[in-house]
């Protein structure tokens, strides 16, 4: 399979006699322990609320990812998405090890850093994605979504597979909207489905998780099988996550972007046993990281990745390289090179690493739609219904609503002069004035920006004093 190839050719910490994973369902060729730990940084990249990405550009013409190919020596990989409305897609420079869209809906059955809500595809909003390999179509899935663009459930079947299985995940979310619940069945011929495993959020208070539990379903009744605990520090950042003998360590930079990560496991002499250390390194001005160290010990055995990516025009990678640990010596073992159309979406990505000293290429297309996805921004300054004051401002604004044309909440964000979002809520709009309270935050310039639940959206200019 061409995923197995590309991980090869990019040296990603192969493990001597780890288990090899089939690839048609991950091609991380890695250990379980590995996998599971680069699930848990790819969540907590992905939902690190200084790394939400940048603000909405005034056209509501954008483009979303209708298919991707990866191809070495001729051998190719392809995976097609279709979708419905205003749905769409974006790519994710933190996807260190995948360097792809992703290939399947992802509300994962793992434990996560969620500091306010699971976002069931942080990636894709796809209604279908069909993944192909040797020119036959191997795995396909569905996914459907509530009106607040959650998603409500998926629908997916391994074509391949010996007995065919299918299977379908619901997803419940609380009164906050935070996610709650996942059910999974499963089922061999479409027809009857059983209940598989079960997945529950506790949370303390709003948006701040302490459990994380995982059930199976054992004929007549829920088994519980894994039990996640999350702590926090003072500043109500997650600070430890523990699993029966093992232990997750956060630490934060002062600006609250994650800095490293540590995996612990409880000896029988009761010492803490360091399994793994990531580090993460970060450019101003860019909202994805730019360095990244990855360290496995095994015994007297250590292994690693280390990835470095570097910005170019418009603060989007140009470059990326990676390195592998050998003997106590970094090892460049891969270049990925991006190349972007007019709408800075990637158009390709070129490799060239070495597989046991051999020289190895490959390279990833990508292929788009346009569409309309119905969120052009409307100045506020020239809406009849809305304005903001003060401005500039400290601690607070008021939203003055002169409507009468939207009843209920409506969704705001404040984002920095580079598209950065820094504070956002919702608001239940009533005629008249509305506060909303500010957290203190750096003077300069801002856009807020106004979203009812139709998808229309306003913005406006405002100076923090």
């Amino acid at each position: 399979m061409i995923r197995k190839l590309l991980l090869s050719a990019l040296s990603l910490g192969i493990i001597a006699g780890a288990y090899a994973q089939d690839s048609r369902h991950n091609f991380f060729h890695l250990s379980p322990r590995q996998i599971e730990n680069r699930k848990m940084v790819r969540h907590f990249l992905k939902n690190n609320p200084s790394l939400s990405g940048l603000a909405h550009k005034p056209t509501a013409i954008k483009q979303r990812v209708i298919a991707q190919a990866f191809d070495i020596d001729g051998e190719i990989d392809s995976t097609t998405y279709s979708y419905s409305g205003t749905n769409g897609s974006a790519f994710d420079y933190n996807n260190f090890y995948e360097l792809s869209y992703s290939t399947e809906f992802i509300p994962d059955m793992k434990p996560a850093y969620l500091p306010s809500y699971m976002r069931a595809s942080t990636d894709i909003k796809a209604g279908t994605i069909n993944s192909y390999g040797d020119d036959e179509l191997y795995y396909q899935a569905s996914a459907f979504y509530n009106a607040s663009g959650k998603m409500d459930s998926v629908y997916s079947h391994d074509v391949t597979a010996d007995f065919y299985p299918f299977k379908r995940l619901y997803l419940n979310y609380n009164g906050e909207g935070h996610f709650g619940s996942g059910i999974a069945y499963m089922s061999s011929d479409d027809m009857a489905y059983e209940l598989e495993s079960k997945r529950e959020i506790t949370y303390s208070s709003p948006g701040r998780i302490s459990g994380d539990s995982i059930f199976s379903y054992s004929g007549s009744d829920w088994t519980l099988s894994e039990t996640y605990a999350y702590h926090y520090n003072s500043e109500g950042r997650a600070d430890t996550i523990t699993y029966e003998d093992e232990k997750y360590v956060y630490t934060y930079l002062g600006d609250g972007r994650v800095s490293t990560i540590r995996n612990y496991v409880l000896m029988m002499d009761g010492e803490l046993n360091l399994l793994m250390s990531d580090s993460f390194g970060y450019t101003t001005g860019i909202d994805y990281v730019t360095y990244f160290q990855e360290i496995y010990y095994f015994g007297d055995m250590i292994d690693g990745t280390k990835i470095l990516q570097y910005p170019g025009d418009g603060g989007r990678p140009d470059s990326l390289e990676m390195y592998s640990f050998d003997e106590d010596v970094w090892i460049k073992s891969a270049v990925a090179r991006y190349r972007y159309n007019s709408f800075n979406n990637p158009e390709s990505i070129s490799i060239e690493g070495t597989d046991d000293g051999e020289p190895v290429s490959a390279q990833i297309r990508f292929y788009y739609e346009e569409y309309d996805d119905g969120t052009s921004l409307e100045d506020i300054a020239d809406s009849k219904s809305f304005s903001v004051y003060p401005n500039p401002f400290r601690n607070y604004l008021t939203i003055n609503y002169a409507g009468k044309d939207i009843k209920g909440t409506v969704s705001w964000k404040l984002a920095d002069i580079t598209g950065r979002e820094v504070f956002k809520g919702t608001l239940n709009l009533q005629q008249g004035a509305n506060r909303i309270d500010i957290p203190e935050i750096a003077p300069g310039n801002y856009i807020i920006t106004l979203r009812d639940a139709s998808g229309k959206t306003w913005a406006s200019k405002l100076v923090r004093q």
